[in-house]
């Protein structure tokens, strides 16, 4: 690999840490970035919020246009929350308290400084930096009076930006497409579901006219506790949460026919206390709060001793009734959501409550006609597992390449050098001479 062919600086030589607004600006109003309008990984900013600069003069971060965003906290630091505000009403922002900003000083590129940030090489370097307890892990300021960067002749930094940018938008291009191929395979796995459970797939469709739709409740064991939800209130609270032991299974952990593996533990000897709310394998896990109702999944064969959370339901089906892949299924259909839909309440958080679970009511083809469904609903399955899964890699092979073409960028290797380019040498040895280490205000006292 060529030797980097220009000189190498500290980002505070090149830019002022957490500077605020450079002028009084008399009430008027700014543009308003919370945490969330920052895209991870790609520099953009949604700018969707107005406030008055009065309302944001304290308690906010301030920033300007061509200032750079620099999510400081975990985890929205480790996923690449770096943002160039641009379009900013007034030229003026505030935000979270949770970005440092970089103020880039001639002769640096904002956009250059941006793209520099938003490296896999860079997010290492500040997770080494990070501190704070648990879940609250923060990038100091004085990470960036070590952090150093390539600085190329101002004309070669815009070309090398060009260069970056133009290669993203295809790339972008590419992985839109990707996405909506995402949507399109969701979209038939829901049709798929639909024609399964209203007779219309398989060798059951003559007779799907003939089931009857029987209550979930009835379709349960005949067996205390054969449907029941998770402890509420200080019966299990995050704080009993311990590193091992039996699982809870929480509503993340229910996704549409399928178990996502994200784990939760408690202790052997609480977990001995609420054996009322045990899962075994091959229960069926129904999510009771959500966009989406019912929600369900089977629980895995190796999921090994659990109890479910709080508006987590666990039904135990009778076997000599319902298949109970047959019920996950059903539970996901959109015939079923759809007939259901008169008992969901609540505002903003969308829920059944166990009465209403049980009165949930699915199609019931014999145990024969069930047998079939679902081993044609898995065939097919299948097929759009692997296309699902191809375009997943696909997905994350972008994001490596976005990476790769960040680290060719910054290499020199993305775009020829112009011999008519200032020399680098001349251009540090003039930074050096006439900046000082521009080091906000805010970022010398924290960092003394």
């Amino acid at each position: 690999m060529p030797a980097n062919p220009w000189p190498v600086v500290r980002i505070t030589e090149v830019a002022r840490l957490n500077a605020r607004w450079d002028a009084d600006v008399d009430g008027r109003p700014v543009s308003f970035v919370p945490m969330a309008d920052v895209e991870a990984g790609t520099g953009r900013i949604v700018l969707s919020s107005i406030r008055s600069s009065e309302s944001v003069r304290k308690g906010f971060t301030q920033f300007q246009e061509g200032d750079v965003l620099f999510a400081k906290i975990t985890p929205c630091m480790e996923n690449g929350k770096v943002g160039l505000a641009a379009g900013l009403v007034n030229g003026l922002g505030a935000g979270s308290t949770e970005f440092h900003v970089l103020r880039p000083q001639a002769p640096l590129d904002p956009r250059f400084l941006m793209h520099y940030l938003l490296q896999d090489q860079v997010r290492r370097e500040a997770r080494a930096w990070m501190r704070g307890a648990a879940g609250q892990l923060r990038v100091p300021p004085e990470f960036f009076g070590h952090l150093c960067m390539p600085l190329p002749p101002v004309p070669e930094q815009r070309r090398i930006v060009a260069e970056i940018e133009s290669q993203f938008t295809r790339l972008d291009a590419a992985v839109a497409a990707l996405q909506r191929s995402q949507k399109q395979v969701a979209k038939c796995r829901a049709s798929i579901l639909a024609a399964a459970v209203t007779g219309r797939f398989g060798r059951s469709q003559r007779q799907s006219k003939e089931w009857p739709w029987v209550p979930i409740a009835d379709l349960a064991e005949r067996s205390p506790n054969a449907i029941t939800d998770g402890p509420f209130g200080s019966n299990l609270k995050t704080s009993h949460y311990v590193g091992e032991g039996p699982r809870v299974v929480r509503l993340q952990n229910i996704g549409e026919c399928r178990f996502v593996d994200e784990r939760a533990c408690i202790s052997d000897e609480h977990f001995a206390r609420l054996q009322k709310h045990r899962v075994i394998a091959g229960d069926v896990l129904i999510a009771a709060l959500g966009n989406e109702l019912p929600r369900a999944c089977l629980a895995p064969d190796d999921l090994g001793p659990a109890i479910v959370k709080a508006d987590c339901i666990r039904l135990r089906p009778s076997a000599d009734r319902v298949s109970a892949r047959y019920l996950c299924y059903a539970l996901n259909s959109f015939p079923v959501r759809s007939a259901t839909r008169k008992l969901v309440h609540g505002v903003g958080r969308p829920r059944l409550n166990l009465s209403e679970i049980k009165s949930v009511q699915v199609p019931l083809p014999s145990m024969t006609e069930q047998a079939d469904i679902v081993a044609a609903i898995e065939d097919w399955f299948s097929l759009l597992d692997k296309s699902e899964s191809l375009i997943q890699s696909s997905i994350q092979r972008a994001a490596r390449l976005r990476q790769a073409i960040l680290k060719r960028a910054f290499e020199g290797r993305l775009v020829p050098q112009d011999p008519n380019d200032e020399p680098a040498e001349i251009l540090l040895q003039r930074i050096r001479a006439n900046h000082r280490p521009a080091l906000g205000r805010k970022a010398a006292t924290e960092g003394k």
